[in-house]
């Protein structure tokens, strides 16, 4: 099964809940939103990274390949999903 998934991101580019819940779907995770551990969202070309709110359960989240890259939004996920995630601030930019 492949690991990047085969879903289609509409023509605005924009990240939905439903999509990333596809793409678990399609990578051996749960329909249940917030039972998915790892979130395979490398590679999908979206410029932000949101909505992922209800994936309360992620402890791993591939992200590389995508456009949201700054100092700033680093700051706000590691805001948003706490000191666990160290490894958000040794991402690095394209």
């Amino acid at each position: 099964m492949s690991r990047t998934g085969h879903v289609e991101v509409p023509n605005d580019g924009r990240m939905t809940a439903a999509i990333v819940q596809k793409l678990c779907k399609e990578t051996g995770g749960y329909n249940t939103k917030c039972l998915n551990e790892k979130l395979y969202l490398h590679f999908k070309g979206w410029p932000r990274i949101e909505n992922l709110d209800e994936f309360t359960g992620a402890r791993v989240i591939w992200l590389e390949g995508n456009g949201e890259t700054s100092q700033l939004a680093r700051q706000r996920r590691r805001a948003r999903f706490g000191s666990r995630h160290e490894s958000w601030g040794r991402l690095t930019p394209l």
